[in-house]
């Protein structure tokens, strides 16, 4: 919903959940935010967990801090932070522009297509003769 927010132009959208995510991240050793994969509730808690859901305080799984990185979850994160922080722009993003005002969008010169055809129909094309060299 951050990359959401800054593709839409709404900064409220991208603080709100960036203030969310905040809190679920856990750091690596070196202090790097790592995406968990899930949240579990410990096996001893299950009963009371069925009996009364959400009751039970939940825990990240070890991803990240053996090693092996969520990497779906955290590319999502990456892509996010870097968008929110402006250091890559949708625009960056979006090949297909999408996402892009028509009037922002880049305006590219059929010209150079349009001569490229010609000339390859000059040197492709059916041969041809004007009339003075059929009759030579």
């Amino acid at each position: 919903m951050m990359i959401d927010g800054v593709f839409r132009g709404n900064p409220k959208q991208v603080k709100e959940y960036q203030d969310l995510l905040s809190p679920v991240l856990h750091q690596t050793t070196e202090g790097y935010p790592v995406v968990p994969k899930y949240y579990y509730v410990p096996a001893d808690f299950v009963e009371y967990e069925k009996r009364n859901p959400g009751s039970q305080k939940r825990f990240p799984s070890n991803c990240g801090r053996d090693g092996k990185l969520f990497l779906w979850g955290q590319a999502l994160y990456v892509i996010a932070k870097l968008l929110a922080d402006e250091l890559v722009s949708p625009r960056d993003l979006d090949p297909a522009q999408r996402y892009i005002p028509p009037q922002e969008q880049r305006n590219v010169s059929m010209r150079f297509s349009n001569q490229l055809g010609k000339e390859r129909k000059c040197l492709h094309g059916p041969k041809s003769q004007i009339y003075p060299q059929a009759q030579e």
